[in-house]
């Protein structure tokens, strides 16, 4: 809108193609304490929302919950919701009761749908997951995620400030939404332990509800889940690298067929790609973990007496973010290995070739003294070869006197075979000559 002279006018649009798209009443417009026109693009948001293809016609999800009144053991909550039930259950998001501390709404069945905007399909339907975003006030950065869009990009913090006379009944709740596949061992493993963890009977611990408390605590399991996972793949990568490494020495004491040389390459340039494979994915879980550390400092830092101040949530993270660089650290150390490996197998090559071209050149001057030995053959028996056939012509006769006698048409031996000669040696000379300018003109080539 411009106004001028206390008036509103409508100015062109031609850069929006439908400035209808838009639907103000809908999400996102319905969380303005997070939305963010720096990095949201909200006509984006409201087709991934939109588009059919992106739910499942009937919902289905897990709700984990942790309940801590601050004087008894905090009690977690396991709801497998049906149906029936996420509709009920997520209208009441928006009023947690007060000793509620954690819950986790998790999505375990991203199937894969081809005419989906991601290629996955929510396992929810629209209307569900509308009120989940608008009673949670999730922040849109996160909408993409929701329907499984790998994510490239950094961890991101959005700070939301609390609306003028807005009244939580809630303290210090924190909220996960997890999507994932439905076979994905890092969210079953989680799952496992907040149910070793929680829904058992004990003494209670301050340490306990301390971590009850902590918003870091699930991110801090997920992260070490990773780290776990990393080590068995790296413990296997190590295995490969030495069966491979063993090849390569046993080669070079004892060279053979070049075909195992080739498959050592081979399963070399494998390893090689497992391994950058590996070291991105533990450098991305170094970074999350990094930015869960920061994170939570600065919470602390403006608040110190945050009741999950006492929490050891920290104190792991600070201890997962050292073991994911000292794991870079053994795979960098491994891609050395994999590297001198590689260097050694280049070499090896290199060596075969050159016993090769050494074979190849003992072969030829082999063959070299077997033409000079023709050769000196040649010029011995070819003069008198020579002078028996042409002694022996027709046009050599000896005489009843016993003369020799030559006739007189052996002018045609001179005609045929004098012309027949030159002919042939130039023919060899022009074929010479025109190799030497054929390869002149493909050194210009190249």
């Amino acid at each position: 809108m411009l106004k001028t002279n206390g008036q509103s006018e409508a100015l062109p649009m031609p850069w929006i193609s439908n400035p209808k798209g838009i639907e103000e009443p809908q999400y996102p417009f319905t969380n303005v304490t997070s939305l963010c026109p720096s990095l949201h693009n909200i006509t984006r948001i409201q087709q991934l929302l939109g588009s059919k293809h992106n739910y499942a016609t009937e919902s289905k999800c897990e709700v984990f919950e942790i309940y801590h009144d601050g004087k008894s053991c905090p009690v977690g909550i396991w709801t497998r919701l049906g149906p029936c039930e996420v509709s009920a259950h997520f209208e009441k998001l928006s009023t947690p009761p007060e000793n509620l501390k954690m819950r986790a709404i998790s999505f375990c069945d991203l199937k894969t749908v081809p005419s989906a905007a991601f290629g996955f399909r929510l396992n929810m339907t629209r209307q569900d997951t509308l009120v989940m975003l608008n009673a949670l006030q999730v922040c849109p950065q996160f909408c993409p995620s929701l329907f499984g869009e790998p994510d490239y990009w950094a961890p991101v913090v959005i700070r939301s400030r609390e609306r003028s006379g807005k009244v939580y009944r809630a303290e210090a709740l924190t909220t996960y939404i997890i999507t994932s596949a439905d076979d994905d061992p890092w969210v079953s493993r989680a799952k496992s332990r907040l149910a070793e963890y929680y829904l058992r009977t004990g003494p209670e611990t301050s340490l306990q509800g301390a971590e009850s408390l902590d918003p870091f605590l699930l991110q801090s399991i997920l992260c070490h889940e990773q780290l776990i996972e990393a080590k068995t793949l790296i413990s296997e990568l190590r295995g490969k690298l030495s069966m491979v490494s063993k090849a390569v020495t046993v080669y070079s004491q004892s060279p053979t067929d070049g075909s195992l040389l080739n498959a050592i390459t081979q399963k070399l340039y494998a390893l090689s790609e497992e391994a950058d494979a590996l070291y991105r994915s533990i450098e991305v879980g170094s970074e999350v973990a990094t930015h869960c550390v920061s994170a939570r400092q600065e919470l602390l830092e403006a608040q110190p007496s945050r009741v999950f101040a006492a929490s050891n949530v920290g104190d792991a993270l600070n201890y997962l973010v050292d073991s994911l660089d000292s794991q870079k650290q053994y795979i960098q150390g491994y891609k050395n290995s994999k590297d001198t490996a590689m260097s050694l197998v280049f070499h090896l090559l290199t060596q075969q070739d050159s016993l090769t071209s050494t074979e190849i050149s003992r072969d030829m001057k082999n063959d070299s003294a077997s033409m000079k030995t023709i050769a000196v053959l040649t010029m011995v028996f070819l003069p008198a070869t020579a002078v028996s056939s042409f002694f022996g012509m027709a046009f050599f006769n000896l005489s009843e006197t016993g003369q020799f006698v030559a006739s007189r048409e052996i002018w045609m031996f001179a005609v045929t075979s004098v012309p027949l000669t030159a002919l042939i040696l130039s023919l060899w000379f022009s074929s010479g000559e025109m190799a030497i300018v054929h390869d002149h003109f493909e050194r210009l080539k190249l």
